[in-house]
């Protein structure tokens, strides 16, 4: 009766070991990955995609998400999510006359190299005459 207990708790044993080595990818609880699992059973990739944050002005971002299974990563192109120049801090570029409006330019707030020059309207110096007569 003693050798068959024994041999009864060796077998559980066994088993257990076994289940613990074959963690599907169904979300078996394994923490430290198992990409054999993954391979046999296909990944359980999440829904939800996050962004990896490197967007530019001119250049849409990537995406990624992690299979909780194997630790895998999965990284792929996010559409539309360039953000586009924005221009703030407008300089006069001293190009007003007496006249005529001059221009202003900024520097691109995000990648500090695109500019955008435009009229700054109203910047027109107006003529200041001095005590002299004017001929």
């Amino acid at each position: 009766m003693k050798k068959i207990r024994i041999l009864a708790l060796v077998l559980a044993i066994f088993a257990l070991t076994a289940m613990l080595f074959l963690v599907s990818c169904d979300g078996g609880g394994s923490s430290g990955g198992n990409q054999n699992s993954c391979e046999v059973n296909g990944h359980k990739w999440p829904e939800k995609w996050t962004s990896n944050g490197d967007a530019t002005c001119t250049e849409d971002g990537t995406r990624s998400r992690k299979c909780p299974v194997c630790k895998e990563q999965q990284v792929e192109p996010d559409p539309d999510t360039a953000t586009g120049h924005f221009f703030v801090d407008y300089v006069l570029d001293g190009d007003a006359t007496c006249t005529e409006d001059g221009h202003e330019t900024a520097k691109c707030y995000i990648c500090e190299v695109a500019t955008d020059t435009r009229l700054a309207v109203d910047s027109a110096l107006g003529h200041r005459w001095g005590s002299q007569p004017v001929s």
